[in-house]
């Protein structure tokens, strides 16, 4: 969704969030920095994940065994090319 600030995007994703947990689904919140994920997480019911792009990509190069070595100095376009290439699990 692309809207304005105070369009209500965020009481929007809560929604999505909640309702999806009230079913037994999972929720997944993908932000693009950390500071919005720490606040979506603070707001967010407990039971959802929520992670940032690089965050998410760091646990699925784990889950496809290639954990992240963060003293490497190009570890971020690693992750981006480990996330692009290996298929998301339903976890």
């Amino acid at each position: 969704m692309v809207a304005t600030a105070g369009a209500g995007k965020t009481q929007l994703a809560m929604r999505v969030m909640r309702d999806a947990l009230a079913q037994g689904k999972s929720a997944l919140y993908v932000c693009f920095n950390r500071p919005l994920a720490e606040h979506i997480r603070a707001i967010a019911p407990k039971e959802a994940k929520i992670a940032n792009h690089h965050q998410l990509s760091a646990a699925v190069a784990r889950d496809a065994g290639s954990p992240p070595d963060f003293n490497q100095p190009n570890v971020f376009a690693t992750l981006e090319e480990c996330f692009a290439a290996v298929p998301v699990p339903d976890h």
